[in-house]
């Protein structure tokens, strides 16, 4: 595959009651190559609220194996390797290299950080959505943050697109997203 390349956005707002303590929008763009291993990302954004000091970037130099990340004025370099994803082509990423087996690692910068995680297979199971009920791949990260828990559930019949992420924060706190649409 030559030439073929993505764009993905993304925007979440907080409304009802979580919108007092959560402010404004949090917008995400990835953009980047399909290649023959999955999405290889070339930068990454992502803003945080409405504040421009909330904004973080990711920069993928793959002949130079290297990944700048953070705000613009406190960059950091690390050694990218083979597969790295972003916050957001992440999931689209595990479509496409689907299905998983066993337990693989993938490594992750969200803009403000760059992580090597260990995710594992827990198995199949049958998700009820807003669309029904979608035979899943349930996937959970094993190597956690300080009592942060990821689970992705990719829909077997669509593809492998994600249709539910829930992460599970240390101090209890659970984000949890449910497709509501598929077109």
């Amino acid at each position: 595959m030559t030439n073929k390349q993505y764009l993905l956005t993304s925007s979440t707002e907080a409304t009802g009651l979580l919108s007092l303590f959560v402010g404004g929008r949090y917008i995400l763009i990835s953009n980047g190559e399909l290649s023959a291993n999955g999405l290889k990302p070339i930068s990454f954004w992502i803003q945080r609220g409405q504040s421009g000091e909330r904004t973080e970037y990711a920069e993928f130099d793959w002949e130079a194996k290297s990944l700048q990340f953070g705000k613009h004025d406190e960059r950091r370099n690390v050694a990218l390797s083979e597969g790295t994803q972003d916050q957001l082509s992440v999931f689209y990423h595990l479509a496409l290299t689907a299905p998983h087996s066993g337990r693989f690692k993938l490594a992750l910068t969200t803009g403000r950080k760059f992580n090597q995680y260990e995710y594992q297979v827990i198995g199949e199971e049958a998700l009820e959505t807003p669309l029904g009920v979608l035979k899943t791949q349930h996937l959970a990260n094993v190597t956690q943050e300080a009592g942060n828990r990821t689970d992705i559930w990719l829909a077997v019949d669509h593809h492998y697109l994600p249709v539910r992420f829930m992460l599970t924060a240390q101090k209890g706190e659970i984000l949890d997203h449910v497709i509501a649409e598929l077109r």
